[in-house]
């Protein structure tokens, strides 16, 4: 896990100055460039913020694992929190034409948690909806209060009135290829990346796993290193709830994080 975090760390300063420097060049400070050398600083640009994100991916889960994140509890208005992550990604969303929504299903009052961990879970669920949901499809965040019945199945009881709300669900449906019923466990698991719809995947070994499932076109942009959803799980137990997704092969996917109004960590 040592030489993991330092290679981690020695990748972040070499790619903050590459950014910088493409960011230079299309800002034509030192001379004019024409649409075809524009077009490749933009996406040289892309690819650098990608790489960035995958840092801090390997970043987080190093340091959960080794027990070395800094949480701290506060009071969280999702309303407010969620409001706040669509305006963060709207530029992105309407840049590749997907719609994103967000609705409050219920009232859902503030309750204990670490609000800056919890946005950094949905961001990833944000990402992943993106990511996977095609020009001319609709991402949409929900949540509401909750009763959550430890020992039953993932999904959460709608809060009804004859009982009272004991969590909070926070759900991110898109409506892209879905994701095949085998994979829907291993998804969670460190290094797992797995391309969704019925793209060719072949098992090998990786990094930190004996078999982890990777694409053969491991050139594919955007796959990442499989560790987002790894540090959405690890960050969701800490708070002492729990995530999982819902999703059918050609029909989207549903994933969803239901954490305890009363934070036991």
């Amino acid at each position: 896990m040592a030489s993991f975090l330092t290679a981690a760390h020695e990748l972040r300063a070499p790619l903050a100055w590459l950014l910088g420097e493409v960011e230079s060049l299309r800002d034509q400070t030192g001379g004019p460039l024409n649409p075809a050398q524009l077009e490749s600083t933009r996406q040289i640009a892309e690819t650098c913020v990608r790489m960035q994100r995958i840092v801090e991916d390997c970043f987080a889960y190093g340091r959960l694992e080794n027990g070395e994140m800094s949480f701290h509890a506060d009071v969280a208005d999702v309303d407010n929190l969620m409001q706040e992550l669509a305006g963060a990604w709207a530029a992105a969303f309407a840049k590749k034409g997907v719609q994103l929504q967000t609705r409050a299903k219920g009232t859902l009052e503030p309750f204990p948690c670490d609000p800056h961990k919890l946005m950094r879970v949905i961001s990833i669920l944000i990402e992943n909806a993106l990511k996977f949901t095609p020009a001319g499809g609709v991402v949409e965040i929900y949540w509401q209060p909750c009763i959550w019945v430890r020992g039953e199945p993932n999904q959460a009881r709608e809060e009804t009135g004859q009982r009272e709300a004991n969590a909070a669900c926070i759900s991110v449906r898109d409506n892209g290829p879905g994701i095949a019923p085998e994979n829907q466990l291993e998804i969670f698991e460190p290094f797992v990346s797995l391309s969704r719809g019925d793209a060719d995947l072949g098992v090998g070994l990786g990094p930190g796993t004996s078999g982890f499932r990777r694409r053969r076109d491991d050139a594919a942009p955007g796959l990442g290193l499989g560790l987002g959803l790894a540090v959405a799980r690890r960050l969701v137990q800490w708070h002492g709830g729990k995530i999982w997704v819902e999703s059918e092969v050609g029909r989207g996917s549903t994933f969803s994080v239901m954490l305890p109004l009363h934070m036991r960590a």
